[in-house]
């Protein structure tokens, strides 16, 4: 497997790759206010589903080449010339971070690692931009996601109730870099 920056010519691919995923959790926000005591709480847990749910990827794919210009990295990961994934990131240098907006491995390579080596690089370009830490953002109902920041140390460190053209709630991780 081999992860390298992308070219035009990979965009097609990417834009092939399935980017839906399934889950049998969700992360569930409760909301309370007390108005009386100038207070919100807010409260995610995950709670199991009844049963298996597809979750729709919150972009358009077919937008990949507007998104391409804009990210400061866009790198692949590549088998034997087919694109098996990919990660878009943002350098917000003023606050130290860098976003890691998309993380895409298609369907049939997924729990093989490769999401794990788009990370690797993708922190390991960050890092060499001096940047301080990595922000990712996923639905709450991507629980494989979630899963899967949690497992390589990022920590919960916010949300946005209408983050995605659709309205789903975003949730946020970060890690700091070394």
């Amino acid at each position: 497997m081999n992860v390298r920056p992308a070219v035009p010519a990979d965009l097609k691919q990417c834009a092939e790759l399935d980017h839906d995923s399934t889950t049998e959790r969700v992360w569930q926000m409760d909301r309370h206010e007390d108005a009386g005591r100038s207070a919100i709480s807010v409260e995610f847990s995950s709670v199991r589903l009844p049963r298996t749910m597809r979750v729709r990827y919150p972009r358009d794919p077919s937008r990949l080449w507007d998104d391409w210009r804009g990210w400061d990295c866009f790198l692949v990961a590549e088998d034997d010339g087919y694109v098996r994934g990919y990660a878009g990131l943002h350098a917000h240098r003023v606050d130290g971070r860098a976003w890691l907006r998309d993380l895409v491995v298609g369907r049939s390579y997924r729990r093989a690692g490769i999401g794990s080596l788009l990370l690797r690089d993708a922190m390991r370009w960050a890092a060499s931009l001096g940047l301080q830490q990595i922000t990712l953002e996923m639905q709450s109902k991507n629980h494989p996601a979630i899963s899967f920041c949690q497992n390589h140390g990022f920590r919960f460190c916010g949300f946005d109730e209408n983050h995605y053209p659709n309205q789903e709630i975003a949730l946020f991780f970060v890690a700091r870099l070394r």
